[in-house]
């Protein structure tokens, strides 16, 4: 049986072109041929093909055979992604049986009570199955404050003005997910809400490994349970911020000009997406460890 190496999926959404066009090995392969972790994606965004290009850019740049799965909530419908496509690329979580990884994408609901969010009960499911399983899991943003609240009863803070930048990052706590990182490394963040900070920090399974003086903290650890927390965005491409920057302008939010992010201050220009390579070498260090 000829294996396929790089990264494969059972059915290749359109989003890939763009990778497959930028030379990364992103194939198409059934379960029997693939080679490599299973590792899941619960895309929780609105625009999920979006999602979808920014995680396999950087899972295929880690040189890593993998299988991904796209995966889908069962008792929620998607407002923003028509069900053809999703029925076509994706599969219900709970058909996900056999994943050697978990990773759990953001959603814009930072300004929303957890027990507000209409997925709430299924995404406890999600969490709990995960953690009963030992299913190492990456947990992402808005997704990370969640598992907080869940696992640790953590509490969120909204925040008055959307956090949105590139901000400087210190790796804090020498671990095997920051090998390779530079002691000093800028990473986009955008959110309107985090967990307590000083109860972060003080959680005595929680380890706080990169850290931002003026964002917060970026990665956190609970080694025993198979737990990572990513609060920033190493997968945005370039324009995202902008993109984020227009899109709140155009609907009458008093949004701040992202910090530290547009070159002069000048929002003609874009800066180059460097970050990107501190999420390769993250995903890189997160999956050998499996």
């Amino acid at each position: 049986m000829q294996r396929v190496e790089g990264i494969s999926l059972s059915a290749l959404p359109p989003s890939c072109t763009l990778l497959q066009d930028e030379g990364l090995p992103i194939q198409l392969a059934r379960s029997s041929q693939a080679s490599g972790p299973r590792v899941g994606i619960l895309n929780l965004m609105p625009d999920k093909p979006t999602t979808e290009r920014h995680w396999l850019r950087l899972l295929a740049k880690t040189g890593l055979p993998l299988h991904v799965d796209l995966l889908k909530l069962s008792n929620w419908q998607s407002k923003n992604t028509p069900l053809v496509y999703l029925e076509q690329f994706y599969r219900d979580w709970q058909q996900a049986n056999n994943l050697d990884a978990l990773i759990i994408t953001g959603a814009p609901l930072g300004k929303f009570a957890f027990n507000d969010v209409g997925y709430w009960q299924e995404l406890i499911q999600i969490f709990s199955r995960s953690s009963a399983q030992q299913i190492p899991s990456l947990y992402l943003c808005w997704a990370a404050n969640a598992a907080f609240h869940h696992f640790y009863q953590l509490p969120r803070v909204l925040k008055k003005q959307k956090l949105s930048g590139v901000f400087q990052h210190q790796s804090v706590v020498p671990h095997q997910l920051t090998q390779g990182l530079n002691d000093s490394l800028y990473i986009p963040h955008s959110r309107y809400a985090e967990v307590c900070q000083q109860q972060l920090h003080q959680e005595a399974q929680l380890k706080v490994l990169i850290n931002s003086g003026e964002a917060g903290a970026c990665l956190v650890s609970d080694d025993k349970h198979k737990r990572v927390f990513l609060l920033g965005h190493p997968e945005y491409e370039a324009h995202t911020l902008a993109q984020e920057f227009t899109r709140d302008q155009k609907k009458g939010i008093a949004a701040a000009m992202p910090l530290h992010y547009f070159p002069d201050n000048n929002p003609e220009r874009l800066p180059q997406a460097s970050w990107q390579h501190s999420g390769v070498i993250l995903l890189r260090n997160w999956l050998n460890a499996l």
